[in-house]
This record gives structure tokens, C-alpha cells and sequence, in this order.
């Protein structure tokens, strides 16, 4: 588990002197599970984890940072564990490698089954293609939402200087009336350039229950295909494991109840300096101080408004 230089908030003078903290809750296995992080010039200076079995109310310390040092909780205060750590390196991340608890490696197991999907070069994903069934899966879908292909082919070239072989074309197999047609990926419309690029890291999602994070995942997408890759996650007979979806969108007409819960709608608002709050559309009341109804048009209330 590694993390990267934080840059502070650009417009406020407060914040280069603190440092970046990120929180997550998350349930893998039986557990129920919070960590905590703050970072400040590359030197982890709080961390925490707890955990609990789902359902229940009480939840378990297994460790505690903050400068003065760590401090275990009893599950691993009986390990020997050693607490002297570098500062340049998260204590779950340190636990993982040295030894071999089970409850952290639940843990940490849930943080490499995040992927964060970045589609803009698909040729340059498209050695995920090689995982067993998922071209196929790949054109499965891209058919079930009018994009006829029969197959996909993927030219490899020998890379010299690493040895390996990396992907130098992929075209696109048609049949037209009987006859086939090869298409280059780079001749496709980008949309379709897109979806191919996107796809692969959704399929692998959905069959290992991971977390997908995805930045604009409406760029370059009709409103259509983004509606039809989020009900792939909706769906249980598709999605039997379990896997999420997180993504930014500029597409208010994918809002609607009959897609999303309430709590599943975040908003983005700046203020005057510059800061963005997020917060739900759960969070928003009527004038009367009820809640938006969860069968409201989601999308036009929100034209109004804006």
C-alpha cells in the first residue's frame, strides 16, 4: 500500500501547515472496518484501524498512531509486534509485509481490490484482454447495447529492450450481410473508443467484487451507455459478488430514482475560496424540512434549482 505527495489547498494559508487526512469505511469478509491517515511532507504523522463484525455496535482498536508513537490494540498487543517504525511508511502497510495476521491482511486485501479505471489510451489496457473470458464478456456486452462485434483482434509486437510482447493493434471484427469487416479501434467513434477502453476494468469489477473508481465516467459516453454500465452493478445477477462503483459525472440525466437511492447522489459545491463540500441528496430538505421524496424526478428538481 503506497500513497503519494498530497498538495495542500491552494487558496487558503492554513493549509500548507496541516496535513491531509482521508478516512474509509469499509466491509470485507465479516468485518466492518475504519482507517484513518494524515500525511503531512510525506511523513505519516496519524494513522488508525478498527474493526468490527458486521452488525455489531462495538467496534475493536487494532492500532492507534499519532507523533508520539503506536500503540496496539490487545489482538495485536500480544504479537511482539515492533512499533518502530519510518515515518514514510503507513503502519497497515508495514503489518502486511512483516507479518502474518489475518485480520490485516482482510484488511489490506480490500485496498488492492480497488481499481481506478483510467480509459482515455484503451490499446494501452488492452493487455487486460487476456484474462480468461473477458474479450468474449467484452463483446457480449458491447452487442447487448447495439455495438455488433463478432470478435476482437489484438496484434502484439516484441518489446527489445523488456522482452516482453505489448500490444500494437486491435481492430474490430463486423458482420455485414454476410461478409467481415476489420476496423481499426482508432476509426471507431470515440464513444465506442471509450466504452472499449472502459469495459475491461468494469468486468474485472464485477467478477472479483472490487471497488471501481472512475473520474468522469460520462466523458465520451451517451447517456445510454453510462445508464446501461451502472445497472451491470445494479443488477445481482450480474454483480454476485458484491463489486462497487464510484464516479464523477457531469450527466444529470443518468440522476434519476429508478438508477440511484438518494444516499448514493453526491453533489460538489464550491464556495468563495475555492473549497468544495460534498454532500448527499439525502442531506437536502424541502422547505417544509422534509427529505426529497425517493420517487422525485431527480434530475428536472435539480435544473430548477441550479
Amino acid at each position: 500500500m503506497k500513497y503519494h505527495r498530497c498538495p495542500p489547498f491552494t487558496f487558503s494559508n492554513v493549509s500548507p501547515t496541516e496535513p491531509t487526512e482521508f478516512m474509509v469505511f469499509f466491509c470485507h469478509a465479516d468485518f466492518e472496518f475504519r482507517y484513518t491517515l494524515a500525511i503531512y511532507n510525506n511523513d505519516v504523522v496519524s494513522e488508525s484501524l478498527y474493526k468490527k463484525n458486521i452488525g455489531a455496535k462495538r467496534s475493536a482498536t487494532l492500532f492507534e498512531r499519532d507523533i508520539n508513537g503506536i500503540t496496539l490494540g490487545s489482538s495485536l498487543n500480544k504479537k511482539s509486534v515492533n512499533t518502530d517504525v519510518s515515518s514514510k511508511i503507513p503502519f497497515i502497510s508495514f503489518l502486511s509485509i512483516n507479518y502474518d495476521f489475518e485480520i490485516i491482511e482482510i484488511a489490506t486485501e480490500w485496498f488492492f481490490r480497488c481499481t481506478f479505471a483510467d480509459y482515455d489510451d484503451p490499446v494501452r489496457n488492452t493487455s487486460l484482454m487476456m484474462v480468461p473470458g473477458l474479450k468474449e464478456d467484452t463483446i457480449k456486452i458491447m452487442s447487448e447495447i447495439d455495438i455488433p462485434i463478432s470478435d476482437i483482434e489484438i496484434t502484439l509486437r516484441s518489446d527489445e529492450v523488456h522482452g516482453e510482447k505489448t500490444v500494437d493493434k486491435v481492430h474490430f471484427i463486423r458482420d455485414i450481410d454476410g461478409d467481415k469487416y476489420k476496423l481499426n479501434i482508432f476509426e471507431e467513434s470515440g464513444g465506442t473508443f471509450k466504452l472499449f477502453g472502459l469495459l475491461p476494468h468494469v468486468l474485472i469489477a464485477l467478477k472479483g467484487g472490487m471497488l471501481m473508481v472512475v473520474d468522469e465516467m460520462d466523458a465520451g459516453l451517451h447517456p445510454k451507455l453510462l445508464r446501461h454500465i451502472v445497472k451491470l452493478f445494479k443488477n445481482p445477477k450480474i454483480n454476485k459478488h458484491n463489486a462497487q462503483v464510484v464516479f464523477t459525472s457531469h450527466d444529470i440525466t443518468t440522476m434519476k430514482s429508478d438508477l440511484f437511492r438518494r444516499d448514493e447522489i453526491w453533489f460538489a459545491s464550491k464556495d468563495d475560496s475555492g473549497a468544495s463540500e460534498i454532500y448527499s441528496l439525502y442531506e437536502i430538505r424541502n422547505q417544509d424540512g422534509s427529505h426529497v421524496k425517493a420517487d422525485a424526478p431527480f434530475y428536472k428538481q435539480y435544473i430548477v434549482v441550479a
